[in-house]
């Protein structure tokens, strides 16, 4: 939540401007969200290309259960849905700020 707030708190100027251009509470709020979790799916698609990798190479221990590829899809499903849900709730309360922000306290910090 720390880092989603920080990036919220350094763009108040683009956010104000946003909303003084026309933009509406809503349209701010859903920017903000979708954001987020458009830098957590950057960030998966090199993540689930190693874990592959790292499972070509044996690098994880088998003795236990075999890899298959229906376990393998849904433990990555299952993974990229917790910590999406993670992500989305980290940025819910920083978009509900950006969204109640006022256009002209945020354009005159800047």
């Amino acid at each position: 939540m720390g880092t989603f707030w920080f990036r919220t708190r350094k763009r108040r100027g683009e956010i104000g401007l946003r909303m003084a251009m026309g933009a509406t509470r809503r349209q701010v709020y859903y920017q903000v969200l979708l954001e987020a979790l458009m830098l957590y799916s950057l960030a998966a698609l090199p993540a689930m290309v190693i874990c592959l990798n790292m499972i070509h190479a044996d690098v994880n221990v088998l003795a236990l259960s075999p890899v298959t590829p229906v376990r393998y899809m849904t433990t990555l499903l299952l993974t990229y849905l917790l910590i999406g849900s993670m992500v989305w709730l980290g940025s819910w309360y920083p978009a509900r700020y950006a969204m109640k922000l006022k256009p002209a306290e945020a354009l005159h910090d800047d």
